[in-house]
């Protein structure tokens, strides 16, 4: 699967300010200089990200995609704690987005290199915060940056998309499942990294509705500091959006279409299959199989065959397939 990177200079250079439902950021308070150490955590992310190769947790799942990235610092809260909140555009789900504090003041927000630097957000603690949307996906990056030994090993937040259930699918993966088994957003524990570039271990979990974002850094000798990367990612964006069928649901539409015998009725049986996917979608999903059933009923024999997981892609509607091992394909 490619992943295609994205130039972080070119965000940091283009990024427009833009007022969100009150509680983003402002022209004023955009136009104030960042303090010295919001501007050393920006600073930090950046060559951390450049250590990852640039690769980002929001990037495209879709082979051979490319396309522009919009920041979306509008949707940022001005002070730590308050929701980050991605409208449903096109008929997809509200995504909100909590990342927490871990004092009792809500550290408020600098801008710095298209990002927002929230500090003082832990113990020797601060959090860096990106938005982004994509053609076929959106969604938000938090940068802990942690400062020495004394940082803590454990970060809290909160991710709802409207009408979901989250599932852990394995330590690196939180998945977001609509009641029809549909997966429609995930977060992720991309990755962290010392100063030197070392690895340092990352994971996830969920507690009580809330997702732990676990950096073991003190289990070993880590040059500090130490910046870590959870992604919280719904598959709507701009144009598109993506639904992954988990691999039940994939052989369960499989072995429904193959009940149907074949012809008019199981072009029928694949055109249902449709149901499972939020309105505007499912209505494009149920014109194209009627349409064009061979390419629908095509990847999902294949995705059977791989033990992966049927997609379906709208608007326009195409179908698709991935192996077990991408991130949203669940069993």
């Amino acid at each position: 699967m490619i992943r295609h990177t994205i130039s972080l200079r070119a965000i940091a250079a283009t990024t427009a300010i833009a007022v969100s439902m009150g509680t983003g950021f402002s022209e004023t308070a955009a136009a104030e200089q960042p303090s010295a150490r919001a501007v050393d955590s920006a600073e930090l992310v950046l060559r951390a990200e450049a250590q990852t190769k640039g690769r980002s947790g929001l990037a495209a799942e879709e082979p051979g995609r490319r396309e522009a990235v919009r920041p979306e610092s509008g949707v940022l809260p001005s002070s730590i704690g308050e929701d980050i909140v991605f409208p449903g555009d096109n008929g997809s789900p509200t995504m909100t987005i909590h990342i927490d504090s871990a004092g009792k003041e809500k550290p408020k927000a600098r801008l710095a290199q298209g990002m927002a630097v929230y500090e003082n957000t832990a113990d020797v603690t601060d959090t860096v915060v990106r938005a982004e949307k994509r053609d076929d996906s959106a969604g938000v990056e938090a940068f802990y940056v942690l400062k020495n030994r004394n940082a803590p090993e454990q970060f809290t937040s909160k991710f709802r998309i409207e009408g979901a259930t989250l599932e852990q699918k394995d330590p690196q993966t939180i998945l977001a499942l609509n009641p029809h088994g549909v997966v429609i957003g995930a977060v992720s524990a991309s990755w962290a990294r010392d100063t030197a570039g070392k690895q340092v271990p990352i994971s996830l979990s969920v507690r009580d509705g809330k997702i732990i974002t676990h950096v073991k850094h003190r289990s070993q000798k880590y040059q500090y500091p130490i910046v870590a990367d959870p992604s919280y990612v719904r598959n709507c964006g701009r144009i598109t959006c993506s639904f992954y069928f988990t691999r039940r649901a994939t052989k369960n539409l499989k072995d429904t279409a193959a009940a149907a015998g074949g012809g008019a009725a199981a072009i029928l049986a694949g055109a249902a299959m449709c149901g499972a996917i939020p309105v505007p979608g499912s209505a494009l999903c149920a014109a194209a199989v009627l349409a064009n059933y061979l390419p629908a009923m095509y990847n999902l024999t294949a995705a059977v065959n791989r033990k992966g997981c049927f997609v379906v892609r709208t608007p326009p509607t195409r179908f698709d397939n991935v192996a077990s091992t991408n991130r949203y394909c669940r069993y």
